[in-house]
């Protein structure tokens, strides 16, 4: 039987998270408020996020 580990997040806030290997990761939203974020996955695991900023005029 696999360990539960459990974590605490403010529902209130609008972020993004990712859980990896047992950890919490959250997302940092586009300093320009502007923007996109994709994840990568290998073997059902995260291994990468890109991060697209848009600057608007």
């Amino acid at each position: 039987m696999s360990e539960r580990i459990t974590a605490e997040i403010n529902l209130m806030e609008n972020k993004a998270y990712i859980v990896k290997d047992g950890a919490l990761i959250t997302l940092d939203s586009p300093p320009s408020g502007y923007g996109q974020q994709t994840i990568h996955w290998e073997s059902e695991k995260v291994t990468r996020i890109v991060h697209g900023h848009i600057q608007k005029v």
